[in-house]
């Protein structure tokens, strides 16, 4: 549809009723500077932007709208809440267009999300906090420079080559890489193509990536008002979740479930929680007791359980549109949604732990302390990346007043674990995290460093507290190992222990 007065074109899959069929390359996009050398599929639909030299490409079934004002324009793709107000895609569209400082208006953005904007003559594609919505950023000298949600989808523009590299080439046709299935720092399998990976964007008219945070030095903060804000902002995004979803929250013993179930307070009789137990688990498991027992607090749950199908009619269509498709991170998800349904919604309590100190206090300076902090192998090409990252990246993050462990984490397994999980989820059920903003988690590493402790989280606990105590009178992670670390950190030798595993153990790369 086409609104003249806001100069506004969207197309919106938030029925339940609609039908949404998954095929290949569901729910993304792709831009380029040229027009695709081959047809496109037929459920890729053209995106007229107006503008000379952008080729635009979304799937039928995205949710995605385009502002213009003037020369100007805005291409938003995803499920996107603002941390403080009530915005729908339209309006934060507009909002971005008129912004004084689009990173400052998209670091309150919250979800799983894409956007491309040109203003003032430059364009730009940035991604959600921790690169959930995948941007890839491929150039070829002389040809075409093209960025996209998946390097597979670039093939309508040139066909794709493994690197020239050959440590890189070995590295991409390893075992260990197929059985890991997870893209290692910004590093893809394919000459000239680059993953925009966590806290980076896209510079479109300079055709290269470029960080995007942090650009402001660390500003301490207690942890009270950084609580207040949060616990508000959060709350406001799940009622906003509710509104028009049916909404499902799976929840376990951890922190990172307690947590995002603490936010839910006040609309829990719109959730469905529920918690899968795998084939063998017993009921007694604590990451089934634990949800179980807190479900007295007043909210509905149910224990999902039964053997997972060895195959999915979909499967075939996700082979097609990711480079990694590992069939175990989509199984259960397509088994619990068989069918899409864009009117339902997943939240998800991932992404909360950036400000856990999840890679602990180990002290890092060179590329192979920090692949092993990170729990990589020291392959050359991985200890490579590293080494430029602790050379570059690290000591800007210092510069900045942040931990490089911190980022680290956040740069690597966020964007590559985590971050591949709602990408790979989105394509079974609309999902998305809370935590999944740039002011929620800058806020959060602003606190004290001594109270995010992976194992101990004061501030974690607090933050419960504060929203539903009630849930902190059931134990959390009660495992032998948990409490073995809880132990060893009260006592002062697990931060010893750490050193010596970081420095002395190799983690040697067998192929």
């Amino acid at each position: 549809m086409m609104a003249k007065a806001t100069g506004l074109v969207c197309r919106s899959a938030e029925k339940s009723s609609f039908d949404a069929m998954r095929t290949s390359h569901f729910r993304q996009f792709a831009l380029a500077d040229v027009p695709p050398k081959q047809p496109m599929p037929p459920h890729m639909r053209a995106v007229d932007v107006a503008a000379q030299g952008v080729s635009l490409w979304v799937h039928e079934q995205a949710d995605w709208v385009l502002v213009r004002n003037g020369p100007d324009w805005v291409f938003l793709t995803g499920i996107v809440f603002h941390l403080s107000l009530d915005c729908g895609l339209e309006a934060l569209g507009q909002r971005l267009i008129a912004a004084e400082d689009a990173l400052d208006e998209l670091e309150h953005w919250v979800g799983w999300f894409a956007v491309v904007y040109s203003r003032g003559g430059e364009m730009h594609c940035q991604h959600d906090a921790t690169a959930g919505h995948k941007l890839y950023f491929r150039a070829v000298q002389g040809a075409f420079k093209w960025c996209g949600s998946d390097p597979l989808l670039s093939q309508y523009w040139g066909e794709l080559e493994p690197h020239r590299d050959l440590a890189l080439r070995e590295l991409h046709a390893s075992k260990w890489w197929n059985r890991r299935a997870t893209m290692i720092g910004s590093m893809t399998p394919y000459e000239g193509v680059e993953q925009v990976v966590a806290n980076h964007g896209l510079n479109w008219s300079l055709g290269r990536i470029e960080r995007v945070f942090p650009r402001r030095e660390r500003t301490p903060i207690v942890s009270g008002p950084a609580l207040d804000e949060l616990v508000a902002g959060l709350e406001h995004v799940m009622s906003m979740a509710v509104r028009d979803k049916e909404v499902h929250m799976g929840i376990t013993a951890g922190w990172d479930s307690r947590i995002t179930l603490a936010m839910s307070k006040s609309v829990r009789e719109r959730i469905d929680y529920y918690t899968f137990r795998p084939p063998g688990r017993e009921p007694d498991f604590p990451d089934i007791a634990v949800p179980r027992a807190m479900s007295a607090e007043g909210f509905s749950h149910r224990v999902l359980s039964g053997p997972l199908p060895d195959s999915h009619p979909d499967w075939s269509a996700a082979q097609a549109s990711f480079t990694i498709a590992n069939y175990p991170r989509f199984q259960k998800l397509l088994d619990m949604f068989p069918e899409y349904d864009p009117g339902q919604l997943v939240v998800v309590g991932s992404v909360s732990e950036v400000a856990k100190n999840y890679l602990e206090h180990i002290p890092i300076s060179t590329g192979k302390q920090a692949l092993r902090a990170a729990h990589l192998v020291e392959h050359p090409a991985i200890v490579s990346y590293f080494d430029r990252w602790m050379a570059k990246d690290a000591v800007f993050i210092r510069s900045m007043g942040y931990r490089p462990l911190d980022f680290l984490h956040w740069e690597q397994d966020l964007s590559n674990f985590a971050g591949a999980g709602m990408q790979y989820g989105n394509f079974s059920v609309p999902q998305f995290s809370p935590f999944n903003s740039v002011r929620v988690l800058a806020l959060l590493l602003a606190t004290p460093t001594e109270e995010r402790d992976k194992y101990i989280p004061k501030l974690y606990e607090q933050f419960i507290r504060r929203a539903w105590p009630e849930l902190m009178n059931y134990p959390v992670n009660p495992f032998l190992k948990e409490d073995a670390i809880r132990w060893m950190k009260r006592t002062g030798l697990y931060n010893p222990y750490k050193y010596l595993d970081n420095r002395l153990r190799p983690r040697p790369f067998r192929g």
